[in-house]
């Protein structure tokens, strides 16, 4: 596993999943309401987040599933900009605790530059998003993992601390990867 920080086990949807996580992500439903199909956990110091949702099945085959719930998010958002830089199927290495005859796995890593919340559109942060599907035949379900990473975090943004640009430096390449891939080679379905 790419874990080399402090990573704990949380339980998912009542212990049907689970999903190792780096300690500093808080469970978000103990500070404010999140919907019965999300799992939302976030880093206060980054502004980092993970979003587990059970979504229904995007209108895609299967090989195009993280990209296409990309795409529907990124409209949702209304963002200013996007791009997809990667978007390819997950291996059973990339997901070792999952099992491949009952999945089909996508991902999709992009850049969007929209506004935080009810931010006005002129206090857009850019961020990565890495988007991992997994789609569910036998239920009609796409499980989604993704990722927030910001890069910039405009000092208007809701997001900011004490009014200031935010260039997000120890969130380098290599550390959205690590976070992206050791979260998904943890993820567990325990009861199907």
């Amino acid at each position: 596993m790419v874990q080399d920080k402090n990573w704990t086990v949380r339980k998912l949807y009542g212990g049907a999943m689970e999903v190792n996580l780096p300690e500093e992500f808080e469970d978000m439903s103990d500070v404010r309401l999140v919907p019965d199909y999300q799992e939302v956990f976030a880093d206060a110091d980054t502004d980092r987040s993970v979003i587990i949702e059970c979504m229904q099945t995007g209108l895609c085959g299967p090989e195009r599933a993280a990209a296409w719930h990309f795409e529907n998010l990124v409209s949702e958002m209304e963002a200013q900009n996007s791009e997809i830089q990667d978007a390819s199927g997950i291996n059973q290495q990339e997901a070792m605790n999952l099992d491949m005859g009952k999945v089909s796995a996508t991902k999709a890593i992009g850049t969007i530059v929209a506004p935080k919340f009810r931010d006005e559109s002129v206090k857009a942060n850019t961020v990565e998003m890495s988007i991992a599907c997994l789609r569910l035949s036998s239920v009609t379900t796409d499980l989604l993992i993704t990722v927030n990473n910001p890069l910039f975090i405009h000092s208007e943004s809701s997001a900011a601390r004490d009014g200031a640009s935010v260039q997000n430096e120890p969130n380098q390449p290599s550390e959205r990867r690590r976070l992206f891939e050791g979260i998904l080679s943890s993820f567990k379905i325990l009861d199907w």
